[in-house]
């Protein structure tokens, strides 16, 4: 009995410092969980810093960069990261994507913010950007214009051509003079035909 005795207490040693491990292992995971949680929200503010200083110093394609991570790691946009995206895609001379962050910077804008002094910088980069690009499309109509060729070339078929008028001059001719004799034919044997009977 004595020994059993002090096999259960034995095993309710063994119960409570299995705990107390359990306890300090979650405790060490949680920790662990909100310090790695509290890193990655400070991540995108980070990064977005370094995009600024970038911009600023006009290092324009790492700013690009730097504001695609934080877009990606927030997982949504921001008036901020679309304005300075904007701006980068302007200045790294990709005006596709900064027509499409400028229009979702206007769509993400309330209309007293678009409307305001501050939001004027965009508007007039707006408006160079799409003179931008409608030079883009001329030039690229006027040299789409001038290197295209007719896809139906009359010199190629002249002579086909020359041969199926005279054909139908021809044909005509027939009908009209055929016509005329088949007329007198008609004529003819109509009046044959009475005088038989």
């Amino acid at each position: 009995m004595y020994l059993f005795q002090k096999n259960i207490k034995y095993n309710n040693q063994v119960k409570k410092l299995n705990l107390i491990k359990m306890i300090k292992y979650v405790s060490f995971l949680i920790t662990i969980f909100f310090i790695t949680t509290d890193l990655k929200a400070q991540s995108p503010k980070q990064d977005f810093t370094k995009a600024e200083e970038f911009y600023k110093n006009g290092i324009f394609t790492e700013a690009v960069t730097q504001t695609e991570s934080v877009k990606k790691s927030l997982g949504k946009s921001n008036p901020k990261v679309e304005a300075l995206l904007f701006m980068a895609y302007y200045k790294t001379e990709d005006y596709t994507k900064a027509k499409v962050a400028y229009e979702t910077l206007k769509l993400m804008v309330p209309d007293n913010v678009e409307n305001s002094d501050a939001f004027q910088l965009y508007k007039s980069t707006g408006e160079q950007l799409d003179k931008k690009l409608a030079e883009i499309q001329t030039a690229f109509e006027k040299k789409q214009n001038e290197s295209t060729q007719s896809l139906y070339d009359d010199s190629k078929y002249e002579d086909r051509n020359a041969y199926k008028e005279d054909r139908i001059k021809r044909k005509r001719r027939f009908l009209i003079t055929g016509w005329k004799k088949s007329k007198k034919i008609i004529k003819m044997r109509l009046l044959k035909f009475w005088n038989k009977y």
